[in-house]
């Protein structure tokens, strides 16, 4: 797949992509107030927020365009507060921990206007809420759970260990492939779903490991070809995407039965002194948004088709209860939904790949591979995910270095096939 990273601010360098080209963009743009990178022309460093966001509302304006109608945006920005800088470097703050975004080393005072000293900032919301006034449709906020936060001293609030994801469309249809990112159920374990084809993290898989989602960053152990930046050996097809055998349920923004609030660890890369988002956040955006391919005529999606079915829960199904479905609503209005034996019984939909079709009219078409774009592609993060699930992808840079860093990791990962271009 073609990797293309494009150097200049990354507003000239939308307005020369195509118009309706990109299928899913997934980003993290620089938060405001929080570094200067020591680069002329860089975002994040305007002196109030209302200007910021004003900002942010032009390049996501282009991103707009270059968006296909039935693309998506998915948006990750990290909250602050409002204070004076405390004199520490972005190096010093660096070396205190692997995450340097830790929302109090400022190079400026963020406090003015409605922000005091100590106010949360809100601007992920802020932004989200401008994109809607400027038109975007936002259709969800996800928290992504840091395990492994930064340490903080404060005494008077909870410390921060949360950013937040925003799922933005610009029309309200658009390609979602919910069954690549479906989820265990529940209270139903991997090895009750798939008759243990599917291997826990760090442990090999049994017979049938296609079923197990694609090259998944999250169920690699250290010595698993893919991980930690290794290039994968084996790239199943993107039919094999979806949970195991189809059962399981769809993807949350937050479960808290579970405690599922998209818990990814922040993961440090070593050549990079400023933030990236870890590999699996950005798989799980790209598995969801971004088609594998798409009509090479008009550029409509090819989407997944799938037959649904009412299943027992696994562990119904264990005991070997046979319960009548045809009764069931009596019972689950009544409060009660119980086997002989006192086992609670369920029940969930069982969601099953039949096949892919094309969603236009064309005659014949043949088919390209998805689009995705990272405006703010820092050390390559979203590219390299999009390049191993046999996607195309385009990324915007303004610092040369944090460019070469990033063709470097592509190249280091694509190995002898590598296909990068660019563009200063």
């Amino acid at each position: 797949m073609t990797v293309s990273i494009l150097i200049g601010d990354v507003r000239d360098r939308l307005r020369t992509m195509p118009a309706e080209s990109v299928d899913c963009v997934v980003t993290s743009p620089p938060y405001w107030g929080l570094r200067d990178y020591d680069v002329d022309g860089q975002i994040g460093l305007e002196p109030t927020l209302a200007e910021h966001l004003t900002v942010m509302v032009e390049v996501f304006e282009e991103v707009r365009r270059v968006l296909k109608p039935t693309g998506t945006l998915w948006l990750n920005y990290g909250d602050c507060y409002a204070t004076a800088p405390n004199g520490r470097s972005a190096a010093e703050a660096k070396a205190v921990g692997g995450d340097d975004r830790t929302f109090r080393d400022k190079p400026f005072s963020t406090i003015g206007g409605v922000l005091k000293p100590k106010d949360l900032c809100m601007v992920p919301n802020r932004l989200a809420i401008a994109l809607q006034e400027a038109g975007w449709w936002v259709r969800s906020e996800i928290i992504w759970a840091k395990p492994n936060p930064m340490p903080e001293s404060v005494k008077d609030r909870p410390a921060s260990s949360h950013e937040k994801i925003f799922l933005l469309s610009k029309a309200p249809h658009y390609y979602y492939d919910a069954a690549a990112v479906r989820q265990e159920a529940v209270g139903q374990t991997a090895h009750d779903l798939t008759g243990g084809r599917y291997a826990p993290p760090g442990q090999p898989a049994h017979s049938g490991t296609r079923t197990a989602r694609r090259d998944s960053f999250a169920r690699v152990s250290k010595d698993t070809p893919g991980a930690h930046g290794q290039k994968p050996q084996n790239r199943p097809d993107r039919e094999d995407i979806a949970y195991p055998r189809g059962a399981g349920r769809s993807l949350r923004n937050w479960e808290p039965a579970s405690l599922e609030v998209w818990p990814i660890a922040t993961r440090p890369f070593s050549e990079a002194h400023f933030a990236t988002f870890p590999p699996e956040l950005a798989e799980r955006c790209i598995l969801a948004g971004a088609p594998a391919k798409c009509c090479s005529t008009c550029g409509a999606p090819v989407v997944r088709a799938v037959e649904t079915e009412l299943v027992p829960t696994a562990k119904a199904a264990k005991r070997n209860v046979v319960d009548d479905r045809d009764g069931r609503a009596d019972r689950q209005d009544a409060g009660s939904n119980r086997a002989k034996d006192g086992h609670v019984l369920g029940w969930s939909n069982r969601v099953t790949t039949t096949g892919f079709a094309k969603s236009c009219a064309c005659v014949d078409p043949g088919t390209v591979p998805g689009v995705v774009l990272d405006p703010f592609g820092g050390a390559g993060t979203t590219a390299l995910v999009a390049d191993r699930h046999g996607l195309d992808c385009t990324i915007i840079e303004l610092n040369p270095k944090y460019a070469e860093i990033a063709r470097r990791r592509l190249s280091a990962d694509q190995g002898l096939f590598a296909q990068i271009e660019v563009a200063a």
